[in-house]
């Protein structure tokens, strides 16, 4: 036998006549009757868990603890309904999953999850998150590095030809000069046509 304590808040009760909690009238209120039927979703139905109609409204009300037969029967927060959530949501939730969506599409699905299993995979995400930024900078960092590389590379081949360049020019001035020295040196009566030569 296990013994179930529900953590279900017990139904909130109201002083005016008809409504909830009233001891006014007998009759239920619209509410409690919506609340009854969301904890029997949640529990499951009241004959699967074996509790009679008095054990029901107890639970519902935490005034007592229900006691479950069965091998299969188990408390909410057990390691066997953990692991099972656990494996329920990363089933769910794989890391594509989760960096993918937003952070409101993730709290819309993790209505009713647990909070710790809820804080762990908005961790999880967040990581995954990190973990994909970090990435994408050492990606651009290196495509970076790489275009700077070549940029070099290339600039470093541009200043090579000039200076090849300039050397060439150089030797054509020096050739030139040389050519002018002696046109002005051959001669008294050249001096009148060195100025063809220059």
């Amino acid at each position: 036998m296990l013994v179930i304590f529900c953590s279900v808040p017990p139904s909130p009760t109201f002083s005016e006549s008809g409504m909830v909690g009233s001891t006014e009238s007998p009759r239920p209120g619209l509410e409690e009757l919506y609340w009854l039927a969301t904890l029997q979703q949640q529990l499951g139905s009241g004959e699967a868990l074996g509790l009679s109609p008095e054990e029901a409204a107890e639970l519902l009300q935490g005034q007592s603890p229900v006691l479950v037969d069965g091998p299969h029967g188990y408390y909410p927060g057990s390691p066997e309904e953990t692991g099972a959530q656990h494996a329920q949501l990363a089933e769910r939730f794989s890391d594509a999953a989760l960096v993918s969506m937003s952070v409101r599409e993730l709290n819309r699905q993790l209505r009713g999850c647990g909070r710790d299993e809820a804080l762990r995979l908005k961790q999880r995400r967040r990581t995954l998150k990190n973990r994909g930024y970090a990435q994408a900078c050492r990606s651009k960092r290196l495509q970076q590095r790489r275009g700077l590389e070549a940029e070099r590379t290339r600039l470093a081949a541009q200043l090579d030809a000039l200076r090849a360049e300039v050397a060439r020019l150089a030797r054509e001035r020096d050739l030139y000069k040389a050519r002018c020295d002696r046109l002005a040196s051959s001669g008294p009566g050249s001096g009148d046509h060195a100025h063809f030569f220059l």
